[in-house]
């Protein structure tokens, strides 16, 4: 969104948005541009994509934020594409391993961990993201500016 409501500083207009934009936020958590897959947000989620090649199914288990693990099933049949998965911009990868073989050198490109190969079916991806501690930089929109409407 582009415009800021009069004599505000927040970038949306009313409250409904928040929760229509919540409830539309599942539908990012596994996302495809037909060729690729791309796993953005990191709750426990089961995802069905169609691709080129045909349809792929995710399985996404994970307790993040309590801790970085992401654990990813890949099925059900034989595809080829990169799985992308997001970096915080903050964090970095720990560890990575398919089916148990570490990855050496993982690939990161704009932000995302790329994983491309033939998926086999069942096949497991073992993320794990450091989560250190940080702050965020007091910015007007958070707490220093006792104008901020909140």
């Amino acid at each position: 969104m582009d415009f800021t409501r009069e004599g505000s500083p927040w970038p949306f207009c009313c409250a409904m948005y928040g929760a229509t934009m919540l409830s539309a936020v599942t539908q990012y958590i596994a996302s495809t541009d037909g060729k690729d897959v791309y796993l953005n947000f990191f709750y426990p989620a089961k995802a069905e994509l169609a691709l080129d090649g045909g349809l792929v199914k995710l399985d996404l288990e994970t307790q993040y934020p309590a801790d970085g693990k992401l654990l990813v099933t890949v099925g059900p049949a034989q595809a080829l594409f990169a799985l992308k998965v997001r970096v915080p911009e903050w964090s970095k990868i720990v560890s990575v391993a398919v089916d148990g073989q570490k990855v050496a050198d993982p690939e990161i490109q704009a932000g995302y961990l790329v994983l491309e190969r033939l998926w086999t079916a069942g096949a497991k991806v073992a993320i794990e993201l450091a989560m250190p501690l940080r702050t965020e930089k007091r910015t007007q929109f958070i707490g220093d500016d006792s104008q901020t409407d909140y």
